[in-house]
Order: structure tokens, then sequence, then C-alpha cells
């Protein structure tokens, strides 16, 4: 079967028939100091078709990141926690492949930090490591639900809300003007969410599962994305703010919503 090459950015990713893609990581790339955790990954995952690539912390990870072609990142941080962030921090910024983050003192705050900070899993050491080809298997599966929309018809019908226009075919919001913006993906997708549940709270989580779940996006920052979409509807001088911020919860789409097929 012939493949396809889909540019992303900096990346390029191979596609095939959604009903072919596999819900396994063909390659695990391991920063971790830990040589017994190498070795125990190797001999369990060599079994299941996936390879370990091993590195350690002093190697140069965004190079190594974007020179590999692994579908997950195993992350230590426990060495130093500052440097095990800046190490996250660094490789989020260049790519989008899946991260799990582990350590033998993961504290609720280490967790809020790293998942803030774009890691996909939080894991205790030691982790037992059918657990961890869990989580991991889970997370491709995720992803390759997000890329099976490149394969999904477009969908129809409009949405109306307090003057303005949703139009699904090819995702454009007309203002109460007649002025019509086309939207991204990540935009779409969280405007979507919004106007299917109007006037009731969502949580940040809730939104981004939402968003993650429509369309491959990998945004990890909810409410930057929802900073985006409050900035396009100022831009329509709209009277009053659409989008509030629900205290303690998240946020709420204040108009009433109807859907037109």
């Amino acid at each position: 079967m012939r493949k396809r090459r889909i540019k992303t950015g900096q990346h390029s990713l191979f596609a095939a028939s959604p009903r072919l893609m596999t819900s396994s990581p063909s390659e695990i790339l391991l920063v971790d100091n830990d040589e017994s955790l190498e070795q125990q990954l190797s001999r369990f995952l060599s079994s299941r078709d996936c390879r370990v690539q091993a590195v350690r912390f002093s190697d140069d990870l965004p190079v190594l990141v974007e020179r590999s072609h692994s579908s997950l990142i195993l992350l230590d941080i426990e060495s130093s926690r500052k440097d095990g962030f800046d190490n996250l921090r660094r490789i989020r910024a260049i790519s989008d492949v899946p991260i799990l983050v582990t350590s033998r003192r993961l504290t609720a705050f280490d967790r809020v930090i790293a998942l803030e900070l774009g890691a996909d899993v939080c894991i205790d050491k030691p982790f037992d490591v059918h657990e961890f080809w869990a989580q991991a298997r889970a997370i491709e599966r995720r992803q390759k639900l997000g890329r099976y929309q490149v394969y999904r018809p477009r969908e129809r019908g409009t949405y109306k809300f307090d003057g303005w226009t949703l139009r699904l075919l090819d995702r454009r919001l007309i203002d109460p003007t007649g002025r019509s913006s086309s939207l991204s993906r990540s935009t779409y997708a969280l405007l979507l969410a919004f106007l299917d549940a109007p006037r009731t709270p969502l949580s940040r989580g809730f939104l981004l599962r939402a968003v993650q779940a429509r369309e491959d996006v990998f945004d990890r920052s909810i409410d930057a994305q929802v900073l985006r979409l409050r900035r396009l509807f100022q831009r329509g001088a709209a009277a009053k703010s659409l989008i509030r911020t629900a205290r303690g919860v998240g946020y709420l789409f204040d108009a009433v919503v109807e859907r037109l097929h």
C-alpha cells in the first residue's frame, strides 16, 4: 500500500487508511540515566515490535528528538527537578510527540507542573512494565483518533448565536456585520464544544479533551485557546463577552445557540 506524507509543521507523519492504523508505539525514546530500566524495557518491548532508543540527560535532547522517529518519549525528571522540567519544556517547544513523565518522587505539584508544560501522563517509579505499555497504547490510540478526522466527511449545517453564524462545511465564522473568518482546527473544535453546551460551566479538562478528541490538536494550554477565541469575538465588536470565566470550574458560553441542519 502506498503511503502518503502529511506535513505537520517541522515534522511529517505517514498516514494510511484509518482501518489499518495500529494502536501501539513502534519506538520509544527513553530519557533516563537508569541502565537497568533501559534493559528491562528493551526486553519487554522487543516481543511487541517496539524498540527503545535510550539517551542521557547530558545529550542534546531537542536535536535527538527531531532526528528520532519515536512515537512516545519516556522522560525521567528525578535527577534534577529544574533540569527535568526544562527538558520537558524544550521538547514540547519543538515536537508534539506524546511525553510520559516519570520519577521516584512525583509530588502533586510536580504532576501539575509537568502536565502544564505539556506532559501527557505522569507515572511513578518503580512502575510495572505492563502498566507502562497500557498507558503508551492508550496515548497512541488517542492520537490515532485525532488523525482519523482527516478521513471523516465534513460536517454540514450551521450554528447561530447572538448574531453570529458558524458554517460547519467550510469552518467559517461570520460576525453580525457579515464579515467571515476561517477558523483554525483547534479554534473550530473549541467553539463546537461551547456551542454544544451553551450556558453550561465546562471545566478546562473537559474542553481540552473535547478539542483533542475532535481534531489532531496537542496544544495543552486550553486557556490560550480560549483567549484566541475571545479575541475573534472582540474583533466582531460584540456587545458582551460571549465566553465567561466560571470561577472554580473553567468557562461558560453565554448565548442562546440554534443548530440549523
